[in-house]
């Protein structure tokens, strides 16, 4: 036995080397009561053909339903923004026009947008795409193409911030203030808007009509799309925009960012480390439905799909299971889980009762969807009550499962792999895989207060480059053409207190750890980091990163951490002469045999070295 593994004896820790960037949702390893239920997406309005006619609730028409609202007697508001119409569902399901009108054109899927005030049945808009219900019941509706706030009270609307005559950005009084293709709107318990204005970023509307703009994370654009507001103990705002979802504290305006596909882009505020975990990156939200103090729900019109995030959890809870669904396009289908289809989700609402509204644009539908029995820790849960398995933690960032099929991850294989009678296990194995995004703090937090509480028998934790990068300390905290060799100094304190707590959290619960390194492709050859080199500006030399690996298991090495180097296994992959790519061709994510090489590698490591037999006789040992 070598003197890595030796060691693993008197601290229960393996390392590992690896490269991840996504999420992946684990598999109850059993189906008890722990196990979330299937979601189940119906029709709620809508008969699908294109035009505006009212009636009964499958024969009603829409156009484009893009905005939900509820008022307090149960009837919900659609804003259906190319009928240039807001429509009302009543509880019993009949759909009427309660505001806005106008011919469709010649083509049967466009009412042109004009402006006018006035009685409802004669008021227009242009492309009306956001709408709130204010607490005596009349309606805001953000009129994108006049660039104001309409009001619509008593059966007539009316222009309550903005001028139709032209855009602009100023705040001030209802009088002076502008905006600039506001998309959406979102009211709280005091009667404050909050308005996605498309042109200028997030804007704020007291009962009175005085605007103020409200300041969003540095960096990250203000193309914004929806703002919702959460009725959590602290409240707060969820904000969509182009580059990712912002949580922002109402009170003191601390922010969190959840980048969109997984990418870190650099903070130039000191935002605070953000993990997001689970099945997929946070994709690219549209629209969000907050759960109070659990989490949240988004319409995700990149992958058709309606995703939640809990507890550290990203999951597809409808609609395919995918990144990305540009390809596959959007259809309609009523149905469980992924079976459900939707065409560019957009609005959200949640219901008194749980059940969620999705504005299905491009199928001219509003669809519903009763969401499973989440519970604050179900997925962790799930593990907790599989006493009869063997529970891996499998943690890494996005590559352990990305843009993939669950039956394709390296989890799974590994999971058939240790149950092929193989392996001297105490139980048979499940596998649960926890893509996470973000630094080494950040997993090395989630691996500390939710996995090594004894909810995990063994963590394996891929760890790579761009998870240490994109640590703050790091000059501009990008990943892209910031190489690790370029100034230690800057990320090795902060790395190294992310493994001494968690080599503590491990040992303090009796559970192996397991950490697994691989090379970035801009590590491993030239040739695989084309990529980079071409797109990410990333014009740094081959020579500058192929030292970054072997940083990082001097620093695991000098801490007395058993470390397993994946490099050699890729490099000798690559020198072959008929080689197969590692890594995808349009980013750093591993190929299909990229993936399946980790996947061997890990499962030949531990059937080797067989940690779990390091569980019940950890010793006490000082950290070095």
């Amino acid at each position: 036995m070598n003197a890595p593994f030796a060691a693993l004896r008197r601290i229960g820790c393996l390392i590992v080397t690896l490269v991840v960037i996504g999420p992946f949702a684990p598999q109850p390893a059993a189906a008890d009561d722990s196990a979330p239920m299937e979601s189940t997406v119906s029709t709620f309005a809508g008969s699908g053909r294109a035009g505006t006619a009212d009636g009964r609730s499958g024969n009603a028409e829409f156009l484009s339903p893009v905005a939900l609202a509820e008022d307090r007697s149960g009837v919900v508001y659609v804003a259906d923004d190319e009928a240039q119409r807001i429509r009302a569902i009543d509880p019993s399901g009949y759909v009427r026009t309660v505001a806005g009108g106008g011919e469709t054109d010649s083509s049967g899927l466009h009412v042109a947008g004009s402006f006018r005030n006035g009685a409802a049945s004669i008021a227009r808009f242009d492309l009306p795409s956001g709408i709130a219900v204010r607490s005596d019941g009349a309606l805001l509706i953000a009129d994108r193409g006049n660039h104001c706030i309409r009001l619509v009270k008593d059966g007539v609307v009316s222009t309550f911030v903005g001028d139709p005559g032209g855009r602009g950005g100023v705040d001030g009084s209802r009088e002076v203030a502008r905006f600039n293709e506001p998309i959406g709107i979102a009211i709280d318990a005091r009667d404050d808007l909050y308005v996605a204005d498309f042109g200028n970023g997030l804007r704020k509307i007291d009962p009175a009509g005085n605007v103020t703009s409200v300041a969003l994370p540095k960096g990250r654009g203000l193309a914004i799309t929806q703002v919702s507001v959460d009725s959590a103990s602290t409240p707060r705002l969820y904000v969509t925009l182009e580059t990712g979802l912002a949580r922002i504290d109402i009170a003191t305006g601390a922010t969190v960012f959840f980048a969109t596909g997984g990418q870190n882009l650099p903070d130039q505020d000191p935002l605070p480390h953000v993990y997001v975990p689970g099945q997929h990156s946070i994709g690219h939200p549209f629209a969000v439905a907050p759960l109070a103090d659990v989490g949240f729900v988004y319409t995700d019109p990149w992958s058709q799909s309606l995703r939640i995030s809990f507890d550290t959890t990203v999951r597809t809870i409808a609609g395919p299971d995918g990144e990305n669904a540009a390809f596959t396009g959007g259809m309609y289908r009523d149905g469980t889980g992924n079976s459900a289809r939707f065409a560019s989700p957009t609005g959200l609402l949640r219901m008194p009762d749980g059940r969620l509204l999705i504005a299905d644009t491009n199928n001219r539908r509003v669809r519903v969807c009763s969401i499973p029995m989440f519970r604050k820790t179900a997925w962790l849960d799930a593990m907790s009550r599989a006493p009869d398995r063997y529970r891996i933690a499998y943690v890494g960032n996005s590559v352990i499962a990305y843009n993939t099929s669950p039956e394709r991850t390296i989890g799974v294989a590994l999971e058939k792999g240790l149950n092929a009678g193989h392996a001297s296990l105490p139980r048979p194995a499940s596998v649960f895989s926890f893509p996470i995004i973000g630094s080494v703090t950040g997993i090395g937090q989630f691996i500390s207060e939710d996995l090594a509480t004894g909810t995990a028998d063994l963590v394996v934790w891929q760890l790579n480059a761009t998870e240490i990068a994109s640590l703050q300390e790091i000059a501009g905290g990008n990943p892209r053409g910031v190489y690790l060799s370029a100034d230690p100094n800057t990320w090795r304190p902060p790395f190294d207190a992310a493994l001494r707590s968690v080599v503590a959290a491990c040992r303090e619960a009796r559970i192996p750890l397991i950490i697994a390194i691989n090379p970035l492709a801009p590590q491993l050859s030239p040739g695989e980091s084309w990529y980079g080199k071409m797109y990410l500006d990333d014009h740094h030399s081959f020579e500058h990163y192929e030292a970054d690996t072997s940083l990082i298991l001097a620093e695991t090495r000098k801490m007395g951490i058993p470390t397993i180097d994946l490099t050699p296994a890729f490099e000798r992959v690559e020198r072959q002469a008929d080689h197969p790519s590692l890594f995808a061709s349009i980013n750093y994510h591993y190929s299909e045999a990229g993936s399946e090489l980790v996947a061997n590698e890990l499962l030949a490591a531990l059937l080797r070295e067989h940690p779990w037999r390091s569980k019940s006789s950890l010793p006490e040992s000082k950290d070095r």
